[in-house]
Protein backbone atom coordinates (compact mmCIF):
# COMPACT_ATOMS: atom_id res chain seq x y z
CA UNK A 1 0.00 0.00 0.00
CA UNK A 2 1.21 3.48 -1.26
CA UNK A 3 1.88 5.67 1.99
CA UNK A 4 0.71 9.27 1.55
CA UNK A 5 3.31 11.96 1.86
CA UNK A 6 2.89 14.66 4.20
CA UNK A 7 1.44 17.60 1.70
CA UNK A 8 -1.17 15.02 0.38
CA UNK A 9 -2.54 14.78 3.76
CA UNK A 10 -4.01 18.14 3.42
CA UNK A 11 -6.40 16.83 0.70
CA UNK A 12 -7.37 13.83 2.46
CA UNK A 13 -8.89 15.80 5.46
CA UNK A 14 -11.42 18.31 5.44
CA UNK A 15 -10.35 21.43 6.97
CA UNK A 16 -12.79 22.00 10.64
CA UNK A 17 -11.90 25.24 10.70
CA UNK A 18 -14.17 26.25 8.17
CA UNK A 19 -18.27 26.70 8.68
CA UNK A 20 -20.16 23.51 7.43
CA UNK A 21 -23.10 24.02 4.99
CA UNK A 22 -26.38 22.55 5.95
CA UNK A 23 -28.75 21.81 2.87
CA UNK A 24 -32.71 21.44 2.95
CA UNK A 25 -33.89 19.74 0.41
CA UNK A 26 -36.40 16.97 -1.11
CA UNK A 27 -34.85 13.17 -1.28
CA UNK A 28 -32.86 12.85 -4.37
CA UNK A 29 -34.69 12.18 -7.31
CA UNK A 30 -33.91 12.46 -10.62
CA UNK A 31 -37.17 13.90 -12.42
CA UNK A 32 -36.51 17.02 -10.85
CA UNK A 33 -33.64 19.31 -11.55
CA UNK A 34 -34.46 21.24 -8.71
CA UNK A 35 -33.88 18.81 -6.65
CA UNK A 36 -30.66 17.15 -7.58
CA UNK A 37 -28.90 20.65 -8.17
CA UNK A 38 -29.24 20.79 -4.47
CA UNK A 39 -27.77 17.45 -3.71
CA UNK A 40 -24.79 18.62 -6.76
CA UNK A 41 -24.17 21.47 -4.53
CA UNK A 42 -23.80 19.38 -1.45
CA UNK A 43 -21.67 16.84 -3.96
CA UNK A 44 -19.68 19.30 -5.27
CA UNK A 45 -18.64 21.31 -1.03
CA UNK A 46 -17.67 18.34 -0.34
CA UNK A 47 -15.86 17.42 -2.88
CA UNK A 48 -14.14 20.68 -2.88
CA UNK A 49 -12.68 20.41 1.03
CA UNK A 50 -15.54 21.86 2.43
CA UNK A 51 -18.33 20.00 4.92
CA UNK A 52 -21.60 19.95 3.91
CA UNK A 53 -24.37 17.70 4.60
CA UNK A 54 -28.08 16.88 3.73
CA UNK A 55 -31.14 18.36 5.77
CA UNK A 56 -33.77 15.95 4.83
CA UNK A 57 -37.28 15.42 6.12
CA UNK A 58 -36.83 12.59 9.16
CA UNK A 59 -40.31 11.49 8.56
CA UNK A 60 -40.13 9.68 4.59
CA UNK A 61 -42.28 7.02 4.21
CA UNK A 62 -40.39 3.68 4.45
CA UNK A 63 -38.93 2.67 1.23
CA UNK A 64 -38.08 6.31 -0.02
CA UNK A 65 -34.36 6.56 -0.37
CA UNK A 66 -33.32 10.15 0.92
CA UNK A 67 -29.44 10.44 -1.03
CA UNK A 68 -28.03 9.15 -3.83
CA UNK A 69 -25.43 6.39 -4.02
CA UNK A 70 -23.18 8.16 -6.60
CA UNK A 71 -23.16 11.27 -4.87
CA UNK A 72 -21.20 12.56 -1.69
CA UNK A 73 -23.90 13.60 0.17
CA UNK A 74 -24.05 12.62 4.05
CA UNK A 75 -26.96 12.97 6.34
CA UNK A 76 -26.98 15.30 9.43
CA UNK A 77 -27.96 13.84 12.24
CA UNK A 78 -28.40 15.14 15.79
CA UNK A 79 -24.89 14.21 16.70
CA UNK A 80 -23.16 15.86 14.07
CA UNK A 81 -25.41 19.35 14.65
CA UNK A 82 -24.83 19.04 18.27
CA UNK A 83 -20.96 18.58 18.01
CA UNK A 84 -20.62 21.67 15.19
CA UNK A 85 -22.63 23.65 18.12
CA UNK A 86 -20.11 22.65 20.47
CA UNK A 87 -17.15 23.30 18.54
CA UNK A 88 -18.20 26.43 17.64
CA UNK A 89 -19.04 25.90 14.36
CA UNK A 90 -21.73 27.97 13.19
CA UNK A 91 -23.51 26.16 10.29
CA UNK A 92 -24.16 28.30 6.90
CA UNK A 93 -27.54 26.91 6.23
CA UNK A 94 -29.09 26.51 2.46
CA UNK A 95 -33.00 26.77 1.87
CA UNK A 96 -34.63 26.42 -1.43
CA UNK A 97 -36.95 29.05 -2.48
CA UNK A 98 -39.74 26.48 -1.91
CA UNK A 99 -38.94 26.91 2.11
CA UNK A 100 -41.06 29.59 3.41
CA UNK A 101 -38.69 31.72 6.37
CA UNK A 102 -36.15 29.84 8.25
CA UNK A 103 -37.17 27.31 10.23
CA UNK A 104 -33.79 26.61 11.32
CA UNK A 105 -33.32 29.96 12.72
CA UNK A 106 -30.07 29.74 11.18
CA UNK A 107 -27.52 32.61 11.67
CA UNK A 108 -26.16 32.47 8.49
CA UNK A 109 -29.02 31.76 5.79
CA UNK A 110 -28.06 31.07 1.86
CA UNK A 111 -31.01 31.19 -0.87
CA UNK A 112 -31.01 28.95 -3.84
CA UNK A 113 -33.96 30.44 -6.20
CA UNK A 114 -34.70 27.18 -8.08
CA UNK A 115 -37.77 28.53 -9.53
CA UNK A 116 -40.29 32.07 -9.31
CA UNK A 117 -40.34 33.08 -6.22
CA UNK A 118 -43.41 31.66 -4.58
CA UNK A 119 -44.66 29.99 -7.81
CA UNK A 120 -44.53 26.37 -5.73
CA UNK A 121 -44.44 27.99 -2.04
CA UNK A 122 -42.19 29.91 0.12
CA UNK A 123 -41.89 33.73 -0.07
CA UNK A 124 -42.26 36.11 -2.74
CA UNK A 125 -39.15 38.63 -1.51
CA UNK A 126 -36.40 37.61 1.51
CA UNK A 127 -34.86 39.21 4.32
CA UNK A 128 -32.45 41.72 3.88
CA UNK A 129 -29.65 39.31 5.54
CA UNK A 130 -30.43 36.49 3.46
CA UNK A 131 -27.36 36.25 0.70
CA UNK A 132 -30.09 35.00 -2.30
CA UNK A 133 -28.59 33.53 -5.75
CA UNK A 134 -30.58 31.92 -8.58
CA UNK A 135 -30.07 28.89 -10.51
CA UNK A 136 -30.22 30.98 -13.92
CA UNK A 137 -30.09 35.10 -14.96
CA UNK A 138 -33.64 34.99 -15.43
CA UNK A 139 -34.71 33.59 -11.62
CA UNK A 140 -31.42 35.50 -9.95
CA UNK A 141 -33.31 38.88 -11.61
CA UNK A 142 -36.78 37.41 -10.18
CA UNK A 143 -35.42 37.19 -6.86
CA UNK A 144 -33.89 40.81 -7.00
CA UNK A 145 -30.08 39.99 -6.71
CA UNK A 146 -29.16 39.98 -10.88
CA UNK A 147 -25.68 39.95 -9.93
CA UNK A 148 -25.61 36.07 -8.31
CA UNK A 149 -26.10 33.56 -10.25
CA UNK A 150 -25.07 29.61 -9.41
CA UNK A 151 -25.89 27.23 -12.34
CA UNK A 152 -25.31 23.84 -11.84
CA UNK A 153 -25.56 21.82 -14.61
CA UNK A 154 -27.85 18.30 -13.81
CA UNK A 155 -27.42 16.44 -16.85
CA UNK A 156 -25.20 13.99 -16.50
CA UNK A 157 -22.16 14.39 -19.27
CA UNK A 158 -21.24 10.91 -19.12
CA UNK A 159 -24.61 10.01 -20.88
CA UNK A 160 -25.67 13.14 -22.20
CA UNK A 161 -22.86 14.11 -24.79
CA UNK A 162 -22.79 13.79 -29.08
CA UNK A 163 -21.87 10.61 -30.41
CA UNK A 164 -18.32 9.49 -30.84
CA UNK A 165 -19.41 8.62 -34.05
CA UNK A 166 -22.29 10.94 -35.98
CA UNK A 167 -24.72 9.02 -38.14
CA UNK A 168 -27.31 10.02 -40.55
CA UNK A 169 -29.99 11.85 -38.25
CA UNK A 170 -33.69 11.19 -39.00
CA UNK A 171 -37.03 12.07 -37.14
CA UNK A 172 -37.74 14.36 -34.41
CA UNK A 173 -39.17 14.00 -30.65
CA UNK A 174 -40.64 16.10 -28.03
CA UNK A 175 -41.18 16.74 -24.60
CA UNK A 176 -44.48 17.83 -23.44
CA UNK A 177 -45.05 16.44 -19.48
CA UNK A 178 -46.54 19.03 -17.21
CA UNK A 179 -47.83 21.18 -21.16
CA UNK A 180 -50.01 17.81 -21.47
CA UNK A 181 -51.04 17.99 -17.77
CA UNK A 182 -52.11 21.15 -17.93
CA UNK A 183 -53.60 21.23 -21.60
CA UNK A 184 -55.04 17.57 -22.61
CA UNK A 185 -54.99 17.01 -26.45
CA UNK A 186 -53.70 19.83 -27.59
CA UNK A 187 -50.75 18.75 -28.99
CA UNK A 188 -49.25 20.91 -31.83
CA UNK A 189 -49.49 19.63 -35.56
CA UNK A 190 -46.09 19.99 -35.33
CA UNK A 191 -45.35 16.72 -33.13
CA UNK A 192 -47.74 14.57 -34.27
CA UNK A 193 -45.26 11.53 -36.05
CA UNK A 194 -42.99 12.36 -33.19
CA UNK A 195 -41.12 10.55 -30.82
CA UNK A 196 -42.08 11.05 -27.19
CA UNK A 197 -39.75 11.97 -24.33
CA UNK A 198 -40.87 10.82 -21.05
CA UNK A 199 -39.85 10.24 -17.75
CA UNK A 200 -40.07 6.44 -17.93
CA UNK A 201 -37.71 6.16 -19.98
CA UNK A 202 -34.14 5.81 -18.40
CA UNK A 203 -31.16 8.55 -19.08
CA UNK A 204 -29.58 6.09 -21.26
CA UNK A 205 -32.84 5.96 -23.70
CA UNK A 206 -33.20 9.38 -23.87
CA UNK A 207 -29.61 9.91 -24.70
CA UNK A 208 -29.71 7.29 -27.38
CA UNK A 209 -33.16 9.02 -28.60
CA UNK A 210 -31.53 12.28 -29.05
CA UNK A 211 -28.53 11.20 -30.82
CA UNK A 212 -30.60 9.61 -33.90
CA UNK A 213 -32.88 12.42 -33.80
CA UNK A 214 -32.83 15.86 -36.18
CA UNK A 215 -34.72 18.50 -33.78
CA UNK A 216 -36.29 18.41 -30.45
CA UNK A 217 -39.64 20.18 -29.60
CA UNK A 218 -39.73 21.20 -25.82
CA UNK A 219 -43.57 22.58 -24.58
CA UNK A 220 -41.72 23.49 -21.26
CA UNK A 221 -39.36 25.01 -19.80
CA UNK A 222 -37.54 22.01 -18.47
CA UNK A 223 -33.83 20.61 -18.58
Amino acid sequence: MRELQDDQDVAVFPDDSRHPYYIVAPPYTRFSAGVKSLHLLCHNLNRCGYQAFMVIDPDLPEGVPALSPSLTTPRLTQDLADAHLSAGRQPIVVYPEVIPGNPMNATVVVRYVLNFPGLLGGDKTYAPDEIVFGYSAVLAEAAGYPENVLFIPTSNSRIFHPPETERARSGTCFYAKKYQLLHPGSLLPQTRASLEITKEQSPEEMAEIFSRCELIYCYENTA
